[in-house]
């Protein structure tokens, strides 16, 4: 007999479609940055951002998701596979769940990075600092982007509910 219901992944499934989305999301995290950093050059340049035509554009894509990609991997390992166990614990298995989280990763990762940079510098803090939160937002973004490629390559919703651990008590 199948320990799967009709219609529900396998164990071995939800393993891979795991590696995979944990694979793809930095990567798309990647590319969605450089996207935004191609949107802010255009909005704030006066020229139309006529650097981003031809392959200085393309170029800027390719490196951010393969950097995304490889150094994300690590991250996502540490950081994401454990709040995905435990959404699935919850129950938290929407497309929305995965969505505030990656905001709050990427807006917190940048948050980070910068009070990591002022404790090795002498210089001014960046926190006053208007770009900071535009790079807090494109983090943002760039996050929500990622928790919902994992969440589109793994589907948690289409789980059945784990059962509860009363019942083992």
């Amino acid at each position: 007999m199948s320990e799967t219901r009709v219609g529900e992944p396998s164990k071995r499934q939800k393993v891979i479609t795991t590696l995979i989305g944990l694979v793809a999301a930095p990567a798309v995290t990647g590319a969605t940055f450089a996207i935004c950093m191609m949107i802010l050059a255009t909005v704030l340049s006066s020229g139309g951002a006529t650097g981003w035509r031809g392959s200085g554009g393309l170029g800027l894509l390719i490196t951010s998701t393969v950097a995304g990609g490889i150094v994300g991997l690590v991250p996502a390992l540490i950081v994401g596979l454990p709040l995905h166990h435990y959404f699935v614990r919850k129950r938290w298995n929407r497309a929305l769940h995965y969505a505030a989280i990656g905001a709050a990763v990427g807006a917190l990762s940048i948050l980070v990075i910068m009070f990591v940079f002022q404790m090795w510098s002498s210089g001014m803090n960046p926190l006053p600092l208007p770009g900071l939160y535009m790079f807090v937002g494109m983090f943002a973004v760039s996050g929500t982007a990622g928790g919902l490629t994992f969440w589109i390559i793994r589907r948690p919703d289409r789980d059945t509910p784990p059962i509860p651990d009363e019942v083992f008590a």
